[in-house]
């Protein structure tokens, strides 16, 4: 089995290629799928030693960490939602977190290997987000502008692919986690890892008050697309 400094260097080898503006969208999206897959695969393996090590079981610890985002004020309420469904798929408890003064973040509770692995694929994501985004918004402005598009309508187009760009996300990662469980050769892994999220989510519930988020909308267009690119 290949070590966690070796995983993780690998993973960040790919990622960083991804991350590259020269890299194409479908040379993007296959080096997302595999470092996705290893995350995947690593937190599965972790999730199971866990669980058949008891000193390891009653040592290892739920931490809480703010990812912040550098989009601007405006979008990082979207861009937080990519940090939202990376955290969900990966066995965390996400909370969308609103900063007074400063943009929304999102919350990541879960078991500090988790949280890891989190925060790695989400900052990437985020600045893969962005990437996409510039071509597509020229374009979508160079498109719409007889339509007499103003500040408001750029604004919800930008929103609107971030948006969109989570919920490919999260569609994508659905698919390798399952598949990941699907393929493990060690029985009751599924069930291993329903315990620990029900874990983590008991302590959110013995440990937070939260509230809930207001729904936004968004424009089709700008929502397909960045699901596409997501």
């Amino acid at each position: 089995m290949t070590e966690p400094n070796d995983r993780a260097k690998l993973i960040r080898k790919i990622l960083t290629k991804a991350e590259d503006p020269a890299c194409t969208p479908a040379e993007r999206e296959a080096l997302n799928a595999k470092a996705s897959e290893l995350i995947i695969k690593w937190g599965i393996d972790d999730a199971m030693l866990t669980a058949a090590n008891a000193d390891r079981l009653q040592t290892e610890s739920i931490i809480t960490v703010i990812l912040e985002n550098d989009a601007p004020k405006s979008y990082a309420h979207e861009m937080a939602i990519v940090g939202y469904h990376v955290a969900e798929v990966l066995g965390c408890r996400a909370i969308i977190w609103s900063q007074r003064g400063k943009g929304t973040a999102v919350k990541v509770v879960g078991f500090e290997s988790d949280v890891t692995r989190v925060t790695e694929l989400y900052r990437s994501l985020a600045l893969q987000c962005t990437l996409e985004l510039g071509p597509w918004y020229r374009k979508w402005v160079v498109a719409n502008s007889r339509y007499g598009i103003n500040g408001t309508d750029k604004f919800n187009a930008k929103r609107s692919f971030i948006r969109g760009f989570a919920d490919g996300v999260k569609t994508k990662l659905e698919s390798i986690y399952k598949r990941a469980v699907a393929e493990s050769a060690t029985p009751g892994t599924d069930l291993v890892l329903v315990d620990r999220k029900q874990r983590v989510n008991r302590w959110v519930e013995d440990n937070m008050r939260l509230g809930r988020v207001r729904p936004r909308r968004y424009i089709e267009g700008g929502h397909d697309a960045g699901t596409t690119a997501g």
